[in-house]
């Protein structure tokens, strides 16, 4: 089983072994599988079951069997050290203009079951500020007064998710969000870091999501709590589509100034930070695209986070 310590909502030495006896091998998967296994999150069941005639009943059905294709092309050439495959999503301007990212990983059991895992970090509003929360569910609107969350608000207007897929050893290691979601791991939602008085630092979704994709992919991993851009947002997308990914972001423009988030200005991070949060996964090769899309003045009634 996975030994997990958790010291002021930090992950240490997380081990990333797991009990051979739980998984199956990864055959090849049915597209009624892979909808079955989405369902088993209450948000993608209400998305699907909610949109479930007319043209976006066919975009559905058409992600649902790219994403099988996907799956099963990945598998095809499968490591024989891995045991499941690791999903990378890019919902659409679920806070207001700003893109989320999040995880999954399916993966079989000893009985042939197809399992499913997600991990993600929300945004969760607390009056003036901003506070962050992980989950291992999608079903985040208790924290939002019983509204839909951020998630299914950005596939209700722009559809399901881009996805990005790879092979992964350690697929059960998703498990570790459930650890984290507890209220007590409640933490600084911001992009810098830095601790609070209590010793818990600001994390944002790309720190959560970097740091179960490393335990998934089988390396000893802690939370990140370097500053999210450049450093954890470098990382993880260089990490998922390439060494040369962050280049592609690495420049922006305010007001006719240029700035380059290696060298940012202390009084330009927030600019910087929601530059990437605007524009990320644009400008990539997603193995899984809806087929509508947002444009860039369209947002989602879920407001930035504050900082």
């Amino acid at each position: 089983m996975n030994s997990i310590s958790l010291i002021k909502n930090q992950l240490v030495n997380v081990a990333v072994t797991t009990s051979e006896s739980s998984l199956g091998p990864l055959t090849p998967v049915t597209v009624d599988e892979v909808i079955g296994a989405f369902k088993k999150d209450s948000v993608f069941r209400e998305y699907f079951d909610s949109t479930h005639s007319g043209l976006q009943a066919k975009e559905n059905d058409r992600w649902a069997l790219d994403l099988t294709v996907a799956i099963n092309d990945k598998i095809a050439d499968l490591p024989k050290s891995h045991t499941g495959c690791e999903l990378i999503f890019r919902f659409r301007k679920a806070y207001g203009d700003v893109n989320h990212v999040a995880l999954a990983t399916v993966w079989r059991g000893q009985n042939g079951v197809l399992n499913i895992g997600f991990a993600h970090q929300e945004s969760i509003p607390r009056g003036k500020e901003s506070r962050g929360r992980v989950f291992d569910t999608f079903d985040s609107r208790a924290e939002f007064n019983g509204k839909p969350p951020p998630v299914l608000q950005s596939m209700l207007k722009y559809g399901l998710p881009n996805v990005a897929l790879r092979t992964c050893p350690s697929p059960e290691n998703v498990r570790m969000a459930a650890s984290l979601s507890d209220e007590s791991c409640e933490h600084p939602y911001g992009f810098d870091g830095k601790a609070d008085s209590e010793g818990f630092h600001a994390l944002t979704c790309f720190s959560v999501t970097q740091a179960v994709h490393n335990a998934v992919q089988g390396k000893l991993t802690e939370m990140n709590t370097a500053p999210t851009v450049p450093h954890v947002f470098k990382e993880l997308m260089n990490d998922i589509f390439g060494d040369e990914t962050f280049d592609k972001y690495r420049y922006f423009t305010h007001n006719g100034t240029k700035f380059d988030l290696e060298n940012l200005p202390q009084g330009q991070l927030v600019k910087g930070f929601l530059s990437v949060g605007k524009s990320w996964g644009d400008l990539e090769r997603w193995d899984v695209s809806p087929a509508s899309q947002a444009t860039p003045s369209s947002k989602t009634a879920s407001m930035r986070p504050k900082f």
